[in-house]
């Protein structure tokens, strides 16, 4: 199947697609979340979709998407930065680069389409000059944690909620 995988750019065209793969995400989210805050209204995919590309467009970034036999099954969108004054006065200055969303359909998961969409990324984020790639797990998201560390991403930032 490696094999009958192709990584290729965003077009207007993947729009569609994009939407229905950002509600999933969200759906799936919302299902783990066991606080409960986290939902899904019926206008979300297509104002996180329209958000996720201007994000994109202003933050030199990118969306690439994996098909399958030329149809869509997941996709990975990223953004870097150059490090601003006051991070430069307590960290090594360093380009960083963040992977924003990353869907893989549940159908298409354990095939290695994940891992080549983030290679796909990191090679985008070296050749504007990162030196880091970040990304933000959901907590309860036990399946991305593992799969991030086996990719070799650490543990850097724990943010933390209380109920009251």
């Amino acid at each position: 199947m490696k094999n009958e995988i192709t990584i290729r750019e965003y077009k207007s065209s993947d729009y569609k697609k994009l939407v229905e793969f950002m509600e999933k995400l969200q759906d799936y989210l919302a299902g783990i979340d066991p606080v409960k805050s986290i939902i899904r209204p019926k206008k979300y995919g297509e104002m996180y979709t329209k958000d996720l590309i201007k994000q994109i467009k202003k933050n030199t970034g990118i969306i690439y998407l994996a098909d399958y036999k030329n149809i869509p099954v997941g996709c990975i969108a990223g953004t870097y930065k150059k490090p601003s004054k006051i991070e430069k006065l307590s960290n090594k200055p360093a380009m960083e680069g963040s992977i924003l969303e990353l869907y893989v359909e549940p159908e298409f998961r354990n095939k290695k389409i994940g891992r080549m969409l983030i290679k796909k990324l990191e090679n985008y984020f070296k050749k504007k000059g990162c030196k880091l790639s970040a990304v933000a797990v959901f907590y309860p998201n036990t399946n991305a944690h593992v799969f991030y560390k086996k990719g070799g991403y650490d543990e850097r930032m724990i943010y933390m909620i209380k109920k009251i």
